[in-house]
């Protein structure tokens, strides 16, 4: 009996020694599974990394050690965190569907000629334009960042629209004018455009004629504008706030803002009434980067068919003013790349002048007022073919762009079966591209 209870336990410890080394292999076996896992996932995280470090050599080394020696190489290399993608944008602004209606022009046409989707759209809305839900609709359509923002009254002017000096409203009527009375929100494209390392700003009553995208990546911008190309200016040094290009920053708006209160608080004195241009010019006169005129090329030069095939510059038939004058649009800042401003002396007749423009301003007519080029040809019935082609081309793109506004949806329509891309009419088809 003792012999066989012997035996029996003989074989339960030889089961249990058993048991012991199976249940060892398998810890054995998981304990590789985690460390290979954990090895094989930082490897993973190294290669994916923003630094972009490769794990070369990992024998001998725990995972830890393995990414401090990787920093090491990486760091020995020369490599660096890659930058933040900088964010640019063109903004405009608006208060009334006609005019919301000038910016979706604008988008069209910039998109035309080429500007990439990485570059932003940003459309600040006040009034009507704030509670048009087509405007809304049109802008996600195209991909147009809206911003709903407060109203800025103009300075000398009360709420009636009369001027704080004599209590009476102005002659012209213009300061209580629906447009000139909103004109002050302008001012809030420096106020809400942060996250934007730099920013290019236009007008809605303007109408891009080339690509604008190297505004972008040119040098001392930090507050740009173009220059006023009214022939009666007498001032060298003034900007129109049509066409600014500026790096957004709580600095800048703070000047402005302060600027404006202190005007605002004193204005009731004899100062005359200010609007958003003339603030500008007074505050930043002497620091502002003067771009050239062909960034804000008046349309009126080309409103009266006057000897158009003349030259304007440098030639003995045309006065010395007007030759004067086609210089100062011409000539951009000193040093710059930018366009329009190599050889501002060169002879250009006024179509030539027209194919250095980049930017078209409609003054004084506006396509978003007259409607229809009916209206065009009625009130400028002997301008140069290409002031016609100008307002064509912008009727052409509002009947893609502005459905909320069922008059001008409707206005030079063309063909269903034609190219999607935005098209115009042979009779210009020479002055835009």
């Amino acid at each position: 009996m003792m012999t066989q209870s012997k035996i029996l336990r003989s074989r339960q410890r030889r089961r249990t020694r058993c048991r012991l080394w199976l249940l060892l292999l398998v810890l054995l076996v998981l304990a590789s599974i985690v460390v290979i896992g954990g090895i094989q996932l930082n490897v993973i995280w190294l290669e994916s990394s923003e630094d972009n470090w490769k794990v070369i050599d990992l024998v001998g080394l725990s995972t830890s050690e393995s990414i401090v020696e990787e920093g090491r190489k990486g760091s020995s290399r020369g490599n660096t965190p890659k930058k933040e993608t900088r964010r640019y944008a063109y903004a405009f602004y608006a208060t009334t569907s006609a005019y919301a209606c000038g910016a979706f022009v604008q988008v069209a046409q910039l998109r035309d000629l080429g500007t990439p989707a990485s570059i932003d759209f940003v459309l600040l809305t006040y009034g009507e334009a704030s509670n048009n839900p087509g405007i809304a609709e049109q802008a996600s359509k195209m991909n147009v960042i809206i911003k709903r923002v407060e109203h800025l009254p103009i300075l000398g002017v009360t709420a009636a629209g009369n001027d704080k000096r004599s209590g009476r409203r102005p002659k012209d009527q213009t300061a209580h004018n629906t447009y000139y009375t909103n004109v002050m929100v302008k001012l809030r494209v420096f106020d809400e455009l942060y996250e934007y390392d730099r920013v290019v700003y236009m007008d809605t009553d303007m109408m891009v004629r080339q690509n604008l995208d190297h505004l972008f990546q040119e040098n001392n911008l930090e507050l740009a504008a173009a220059k006023v190309t009214n022939r009666k200016n007498t001032d060298p040094q003034r900007f129109c706030s049509c066409f600014m290009v500026f790096q957004p920053s709580i600095q800048l708006w703070n000047r402005i803002r302060k600027y404006y209160e202190n005007k605002k608080q004193t204005s009731n004195s004899a100062a005359p009434i200010m609007y958003d241009m003339d603030l500008l010019n007074l505050e930043f006169r002497s620091e502002v980067t003067l771009l050239p005129g062909t960034y804000g090329m008046l349309t009126a030069i080309w409103d009266n068919n006057h000897n158009s095939t003349s030259t304007v510059a440098v030639d003995a038939t045309v006065d010395d003013g007007t030759r004067k004058w086609y210089q100062r649009i011409l000539q951009g800042p000193p040093g710059s790349t930018l366009p329009s401003q190599s050889n501002p002396v060169h002879a250009k007749s006024r179509q030539e002048l027209f194919q250095e423009s980049l930017v078209l301003h409609f003054t004084p007519n506006k396509p978003m007022v007259e409607r229809n080029m009916a209206n065009i040809h009625r009130s400028q019935p002997h301008a140069d073919p290409q002031y016609y082609a100008t307002f064509e081309k912008w009727y052409s793109l509002a009947s893609y762009v502005c459905p909320f506004d069922g008059q001008l949806s409707n206005v030079h329509k063309y063909d269903k079966h034609r190219s999607s891309k935005f098209e115009r009419s042979n009779q210009y088809s020479d002055y835009f591209h």
